[in-house]
């Protein structure tokens, strides 16, 4: 079984993003990192000493607005950094920078080694009844790039 890549988005809580990649650290995974283009105080220097097995690339930078396009986009130059590093991945993770393992890496990688198995699943039919699904995709939502979150008067006027 090849290497994992662990594809990261963050914006804020550096110090728990740090312990992340610590807890991910193993020869069998490569961290990539997005970090939101409106942080302007990221340090990424400051994250490779803690990493001792696994290497770390950052992604191309694009400023993220909550529900908008912007968020597939950074989820894109992550998956395209780590399709086109020469590596041959097995798996991609998607995490958030909050996000922090219950499990060793090691074990997770040894999960996957020794199950193979996806967690893909969709069903349209439960997908579509669900009350809540229809209500939030049964609006489009021209000026979610510009809104972000429901706060202030364009918030307001989109709804």
């Amino acid at each position: 079984m090849g290497k994992h890549a662990y594809l990261i988005i963050a914006h804020n809580k550096f110090e728990q993003l740090k312990m992340l990649c610590e807890m991910l650290d193993f020869e069998q995974n490569d961290i990539y990192m997005h970090i939101d283009a409106h942080v302007t105080d990221f340090d990424a220097d400051s994250f490779r000493p803690s990493l001792r097995h696994s290497k770390m690339k950052f992604a191309e930078r694009t400023r993220v607005n909550w529900g908008g396009y912007s968020q597939i986009q950074a989820e894109l130059n992550l998956l395209k950094a780590a399709a086109n590093s020469g590596e041959d991945y097995s798996y991609y993770h998607l995490l958030s920078g909050a996000d922090l393992p219950l499990r060793p890496a090691q074990e997770i990688w040894g999960f996957f080694e020794q199950r193979g198995t996806e967690f893909i699943h969709f069903s349209a039919h439960d997908f579509a009844m669900e009350e809540r699904t229809q209500e939030r995709a049964k609006c489009y939502h021209l000026l979610q790039e510009k809104v972000g979150r429901p706060t202030g008067w364009l918030y307001y006027m989109e709804r």
